[in-house]
């Protein structure tokens, strides 16, 4: 397993001893892990599956990824400090685009190149942040 990868939950870990546990976890967890990681993993799991005509596989994926939406929405309900949130999102952020570079060789040979899952984690930290900046 990658180290970036041990990093992400070994600091959730330690997000939950902080004062400011829930603000941390939701941001680690909610808008890192499932908010870009996990939407950018199963969107390629969604046009793989679609491209390969695996229809029962990707319609229980289209499951998973309503699922998904549904644990990035409620992580937006555990934020209390909207501020602070931004703030860790983006000091979050390399460390994704970290664990999504470890990944390159498992993900390239289906068919996405690494500056286009950057792109796609880009505006899904920006949409993050925009709704976080909203409330």
């Amino acid at each position: 397993m990658p180290a970036s990868y041990i990093e992400l939950f070994d600091g959730l870990i330690e997000d939950f001893k902080t004062p400011k546990w829930k603000d941390n976890v939701a941001t680690r967890f909610h808008m890192i892990t499932e908010g870009i990681l996990a939407t950018v993993g199963l969107k390629i799991l969604n046009e793989v599956s679609r491209k390969y005509n695996l229809k029962q596989f990707n319609e229980r994926i289209r499951i998973i990824i309503e699922d998904e939406a549904r644990h990035v929405n409620f992580g937006f309900s555990l934020i209390g400090d909207k501020e602070y949130a931004i703030k860790r999102i983006e000091e979050l952020y390399p460390l994704a685009v970290r664990i999504v570079k470890d990944g390159r060789e498992k993900i390239e040979p289906l068919g996405y190149s690494l500056d286009e899952l950057i792109g796609l984690m880009e505006e899904l930290k920006n949409a993050r942040i925009e709704k976080l900046s909203r409330e």
